[in-house]
């Protein structure tokens, strides 16, 4: 997976959790009437209540989201630590608000470190870690119900102690084993697609690009150029020498760009797009130039020769299109081999 993906996946998240958080906040506002109605009332400093702290961040998490879509990767790596460490400080403040009524709470905290692990990767996992440690010892330390609760605030610590790390080490094993599934697929999708022995695309992913030209460029050239005497090549210094000869012709012809595709034995094809028929004239004298320059393996000479189809001028259909590349292929051997020939009716 990709650095882009990886970030996107992030921003994916950041918006669930800004909906979780509003979703969260509200929940809180219409149930803890339910047990006190002066609770959302209490003080947070001089007149600024729980109530407004939390239409405050209902607000801020709306202008929050707006920012992320306008802008997804504005600091997007340090604003996730601190909207995190935010989420953390505010949650226990609140806590130690409303005495307690923080009792229902402290779950939130074990979610909040888990969460942040599971979505953005253990760095700031670990982060919201020791964050939730240091502030929930500080709760537990001044705050009279839990001081009367000791013994429970110090089950929760040992909690948020233990807990998270085991997850945080399922997390890593989990990335672990989705990284080398991703590699594994892009490798099973790259042997689908390309030839095992010159690793250029096959005629699986030659048809592809074919249909692909075909719906995005007004016009393109198709080159189908066949190896000259190859099979006596085979035959005289076997299989081993010529698959040599293959992938020296396949580093040759990669050279000059365009699209280029070994659909078997000793057959390639390549997909020109161009604006002046004189430029697939020049690119087919530079190919049959390459693939003619003497072989280093057993000093064997290579030469090739190229049929060429103009789309939509020979044929808007791609299989006939492909049949008049191959039958100017073979009009190019009949003609005296190592040159190019375009289809002619």
């Amino acid at each position: 997976m990709n650095i882009k993906s990886i970030d996107k996946e992030s921003i994916k998240n950041e918006k669930i959790q800004i909906f979780f958080r509003i979703f969260l906040v509200t929940v809180i506002i219409f149930t803890l009437p339910l047990v006190n109605k002066e609770t959302l009332n209490i003080s947070v400093f001089r007149d600024f209540t729980i109530l407004h702290l939390f239409i405050t961040v209902i607000i801020q998490n709306i202008i929050y989201y707006f920012v992320i879509v306008n802008n997804p990767y504005f600091f997007n790596k340090i604003r996730l630590f601190i909207v995190g460490i935010f989420d953390v400080l505010a949650s226990v403040y609140v806590m130690y608000l409303v005495d307690v009524y923080s009792t229902y709470y402290p779950f939130l905290l074990l979610w909040y470190t888990i969460g942040y692990s599971m979505r953005y990767g253990n760095l700031l996992g670990y982060t919201i870690y020791f964050t939730v440690l240091l502030s929930w010892s500080v709760l537990i330390s001044l705050s009279p119900v839990w001081q009367n609760n000791l013994s429970f605030g110090l089950g929760w610590l040992v909690a948020y102690m233990i807990i998270p790390l085991y997850t945080f080490r399922l997390v890593k094993e989990l990335k672990l084993n989705i990284s080398n599934l991703h590699e594994n697929l892009d490798d099973s999708i790259h042997q689908a697609q390309h030839d095992q022995l010159t690793q250029l695309p096959n005629r699986k992913y030659f048809e592809k690009e074919l249909n692909y030209s075909k719906s995005n460029y007004d016009k393109f050239a198709l080159l189908f150029f066949d190896l000259d005497g190859f099979k006596a090549i085979n035959d005289t210094h076997g299989h081993d020498v010529g698959d040599t000869v293959l992938v020296e012709v396949s580093k040759r012809i990669k050279k000059h760009g365009n699209f280029i595709a070994r659909l078997g034995g000793d057959e390639f094809v390549s997909i020109v797009k161009f604006t002046d028929k004189e430029n697939v004239i020049v690119l087919s004298n530079e190919l049959i130039q390459s693939i003619s320059d003497k072989c280093p393996v057993s000093n064997i000479e290579i030469t090739a020769s190229i049929g060429i189809a103009i789309y939509p001028e020979d044929s808007e259909d791609m299989h006939e299109l492909k049949k008049k590349s191959d039958i100017a292929m073979y009009r190019a051997k009949s003609a005296g081999k190592n040159i190019y020939k375009f289809y002619s009716h």
